[in-house]
């Protein structure tokens, strides 16, 4: 009599995205986990005040990816050109010991002033002492462009941690509605005070000495083509 064999299914090629998190109470803990091998390559991953949080969300192109885009376009030269520092998007790590925060924030500049007097240190790679992994301390700038899934962290909980670990400068954008939000915070007395703007928009920046605004035109396929402008 003839019988059915069923094969076995063959072996997955796919790679294993199965993610084990040792036990975390600290932030120290954190840090140890995030420098280690078994911390995983992908997804967003922070730490704050005892809590993991963690972001599969994709972030939207034309109201996010762009707009970093667009800011880089216009600060990547000054920071070169002048030889002022580090300037690194969202795959920079950057741990604030004070405020209980390790994160990734949309972008980073720190100067060279700010690693050689100590208040920033560069964390080096295990096996490449040459290349860091993380920021320890405040820099002196950071930016966040508002998603769907950051909104509360971007607005409130990460904008009172950098206040409270002394970070120079925060930029804060939402892009996602028709009125475009751009808010500069610089850190004095021990506090964010937003920076003045002037009747066209402009905001200044005290960390790059001019000031910016930020604009768009509606291009091909009604899609916004962003610029961040800046003063002589």
């Amino acid at each position: 009599m003839a019988t059915d064999t069923i094969a076995p299914a063959p072996k997955s090629s796919a790679p294993d995205f199965t993610l084990t998190i040792p036990p975390i109470g600290s932030l120290d803990d954190f840090r140890r986990w995030m420098l280690s091998d078994e911390f995983p390559e992908r997804g967003k991953i922070d730490f704050h005040r005892g809590r993991l949080e963690i972001d599969m969300s994709p972030q939207s192109l034309g109201d996010h990816g762009e707009v970093v885009a667009a800011l880089i376009a216009t600060l990547f030269p000054i920071v070169r050109d002048g030889d002022l520092g580090s300037l690194s998007d969202h795959v920079t790590r950057v741990s604030l010991p004070t405020a209980d925060l390790s994160c990734e924030p949309d972008i980073v500049f720190v100067s060279h002033e700010s690693l050689e007097s100590g208040r920033v240190r560069e964390t080096p790679k295990a096996d490449r002492p040459s290349t860091g992994v993380e920021f320890v301390g405040p820099p002196d700038l950071l930016v966040e462009v508002v998603s769907d899934s950051s909104f509360d962290k971007d607005v409130n909980r990460y904008r009172d941690a950098y206040e409270r670990a002394g970070v120079n400068e925060y930029w804060v954008i939402d892009a996602r509605g028709s009125e475009v939000v751009f808010d500069i915070f610089q850190f004095r007395d021990g506090r964010f005070v937003a920076a003045d703007v002037d009747e066209n928009g402009w905001r200044g920046s005290k960390v790059f000495g001019v000031s910016f605004r930020l604009t768009y035109r509606v291009g091909r396929r009604d899609r916004r083509i962003w610029s961040l402008e800046r003063t002589a």
